[in-house]
């Protein structure tokens, strides 16, 4: 979990969401970025599931080299 919220345009439209980083400043993720994401992580899972059968996880994404959950 972080700090951010949603983003909004002039217009009041939600258009991505943005994060807090002392490193970087306030990146964010456009809309359509999250839900490529969202859309990644419901082909390889159902609600509660963390590992595949041999112990490893699968909640990585391609090209992701950390050996820890995110908690």
């Amino acid at each position: 979990a972080g700090i951010g919220g949603p983003l909004f345009n002039m217009r009041g439209e939600v258009i991505g969401m943005n994060f807090y980083s002392e490193k970087i400043g306030t990146p964010f993720l456009l809309w359509n970025e999250i839900g490529n994401i969202l859309a990644y992580f419901k082909e390889k899972s159902d609600a509660g599931e963390v590992a595949k059968d041999s112990g490893s996880s699968f909640w990585k994404m391609d090209g992701d080299s950390t050996v820890r959950l995110n908690r």
